[in-house]
């Protein structure tokens, strides 16, 4: 659940590259339910959901990367500080790797 700010974004960014790409604004006190994946070019897709079965997409965010690189975290949260004091609250639950023919799962 989004909180604090008057039209607070998620934003998908590749580090690497400075690729990114900005969601539209998002409602506050409204639970959104994302889903994060590659594709098989290497792209990492977020879809945005207003609802848990997930059928409801509000917004689709994608960054190219490197096929062939592989991470070893994904950072569920990040902030900027763009000088104003914001409160951001997250839940993070169910969260799961599926393995790919490109991306077995490993234990570690």
């Amino acid at each position: 659940m989004l909180v604090g700010g008057a039209s607070p974004t998620l934003v998908l960014t590749n580090h690497e590259t400075a690729a990114y790409e900005t969601s539209d604004a998002l409602s506050t006190q409204v639970a959104y339910y994302l889903s994060v994946s590659r594709s098989e070019a290497g792209d990492i897709v977020v879809a945005i959901y207003s609802d848990s079965g997930r059928t409801t997409l509000v917004q689709t965010l994608s960054v190219e990367t490197n096929a062939n690189r592989s991470w070893r975290y994904l950072f569920a949260l990040d902030s900027y500080n763009d000088g104003t004091s914001h409160t951001v609250s997250v839940d993070v639950e169910n969260l799961s790797r599926v393995a790919s023919a490109a991306s077995p799962a490993q234990d570690t």
